[in-house]
């Protein structure tokens, strides 16, 4: 099939890549960018709620209370990490529109897309898998086919009768 063909080109022309790629495909077909992009915002919105407490009480209330100083401290942190995933959504969501509207798919979700490319990868899979028993199999057949090749006269298994019958022959004629 045209599955095969194109198995045994990219296995003649890539040692092991597809194996690679195709645990990455497997954790993409999970991702839904509308999911995270909302759960994303759900966490914002939970950081502007803490930042706005924050600044409504901008002293602690006794020395005792570490409320104000922990909260003060994870605020600071996870803002910074907040916007590195930020960055890291946006550029996720625009190399997947990139990449969806090259394969003409730039309507389909994410999941959807990457499960495609996921079938399609194992099924390539299989085709090489395929392909590599069919090949050991018309091994198998070529040698069953051939004769095996001709002994030189130094390889023939040599009889003792005959060594001998030659033996007494030589030294009869004077030899």
């Amino acid at each position: 099939t045209l599955l095969h063909f194109i198995a045994r080109k990219l296995s003649s022309q890539n040692k092991g890549t597809l194996k690679e790629e195709l645990c990455s495909i497997e954790k993409a077909e999970k991702l839904v960018f509308d999911q995270i992009s909302s759960e994303f915002k759900q966490i914002e919105g939970q950081m502007k709620i803490i930042s706005s407490c924050l600044e409504k009480s901008s002293k602690p209330e006794s020395e005792d209370d570490l409320y104000f100083q922990v909260m003060k401290k994870f605020h600071s942190d996870s803002s910074i990490k907040i916007a590195e995933i930020k960055k890291k959504i946006e550029e996720s969501e625009s190399e997947y529109k990139i990449v969806s509207t090259l394969y003409g798919e730039n309507d389909k979700k994410s999941d959807e897309f990457f499960q495609n490319i996921f079938k399609f990868c194992k099924q390539l899979e299989n085709a090489d898998i395929e392909n590599k028993k069919l090949d050991e199999l018309e091994k198998k057949r070529a040698l069953k086919a051939k004769p095996p090749p001709p002994q030189s006269p130094a390889e023939e298994p040599i009889e003792e009768g005959l060594m001998a019958d030659l033996t007494k022959k030589l030294t009869a004629n004077g030899f």
